[in-house]
């Protein structure tokens, strides 16, 4: 269960196993947060009705569309924003690059 208007930072995971890396192997597809007022459900629940400039929610959304096998893990934190900097922070010191839907392009 979601943990409705907490702010948190949760992991997308892919639950089909671990994949290539610059260096490495990782199951981890997004590391995010949520920041707004309605919290964690509302941040989590935009990834199935992405909006025509919400390019991250949109490509996870297809992800989604083709049923590849995803998780999603949170913690509830006041700080999102620090602890998803450290999160991103540690990924690229362990793997050389952003996650995978964290990247911009």
């Amino acid at each position: 269960r979601l943990a409705g208007n907490s702010l948190g930072v949760y992991v997308i995971r892919h639950k089909g196993g671990q994949f290539g890396r610059l260096r490495g192997n990782s199951d981890i597809l997004y590391i995010g947060k949520s920041t707004g007022q309605n919290g964690m459900r509302a941040r989590i629940n935009s990834y199935f009705n992405p909006g025509p400039t919400q390019w991250t929610n949109q490509r996870i959304h297809s992800f989604l569309q083709r049923e590849v096998p995803m998780e999603i893990s949170f913690v509830i934190t006041e700080n999102p924003r620090q602890l998803e900097s450290q999160l991103l922070q540690q990924y690229v010191e362990d793997h050389d690059e952003l996650p995978p839907f964290n990247r911009s392009e």
